[in-house]
């Protein structure tokens, strides 16, 4: 069986959820003025769509000097929650990734957005990741798999844009915070490219809920360093089988 490589960077997503953000509706437009503030680069939707407001920022996630297709970091904020999303226009190995870089975009913009509905009651802080190992077909992803601790029934179906195979689920409490780590083999076309994908999907969800009192980036470090620990950790073992 070949030697695994490096897991490529699929998507990130960012969610702050909140109790007090009912200045959405009065505010959204000052919210906006101030984004652009931070960046002139950021574009909106001319209408907000349920109950959000769409808001995209280019994003050169890409080190190599080949022309790739830019990304756009797409943030949605509205009156119970904000999110961003980071959609890879090209697989990036997790070590060539400006992880610095997309998050301080994160926390930047999230804190504008906080300050100008005026939130204090944060509910929920999280950062969740997708990975793929990436193999030469899905029958090798399924032999990698075999015999690890993440083999076995899985009862949930995981999707996202096109049907994935099964995930094995688990659910961890760690610390003050709750994780949730999902992995399964994966056989898909890459809509970004068009290129044919074979591999293991490695998807992690780490948030604190009832995080009123912490301090935006203290909490995605901590979600940052969970995740790249549980990275580490399926990769050794996948590597370990191969």
């Amino acid at each position: 069986m070949p030697k695994l490589r490096e897991p490529l960077l699929f998507r990130v997503v960012y969610e702050i959820r909140y109790r007090d953000g009912e200045l959405y509706w009065d505010h959204s437009g000052r919210v906006r003025r101030s984004l652009r503030g931070l960046d002139a680069a950021w574009q909106f939707a001319d209408t907000p769509e349920r109950n959000f407001w769409p808001c995209a920022l280019p994003f050169p996630a890409s080190t190599s000097a080949k022309p790739a297709p830019e990304a756009t970091l797409q943030l949605n904020f509205g009156a119970l929650k904000l999110d961003f999303t980071f959609a890879a226009p090209v697989l990036l190995g997790i070590s060539k990734f400006p992880f610095d870089t997309l998050f301080e975009k994160f926390t930047t913009s999230a804190q504008c957005v906080l300050d100008g509905l005026g939130v204090e009651a944060k509910t929920r802080v999280g950062l969740r990741q997708w990975l793929i190992f990436r193999c030469d077909s899905r029958e090798d992803a399924r032999d990698q798999l075999e015999g690890t601790s993440f083999s076995g029934e899985a009862p949930e179906t995981g999707e996202l844009g096109e049907q994935f195979a099964a995930m094995k689920i688990q659910r961890f409490k760690v610390d003050d915070c709750q994780a949730r780590i999902a992995v399964g083999d994966v056989s898909a076309t890459f809509a970004a490219s068009g290129e044919r994908i074979h591999g293991i999907l490695l998807d992690v969800d780490h948030a604190s809920e009832g995080a009123e009192q912490i301090k935006l980036d203290d909490q995605i470090e901590k979600s940052r360093s969970y995740i790249k620990s549980v990275v580490d950790l399926v990769w050794k073992e996948l590597s370990e089988k191969a």
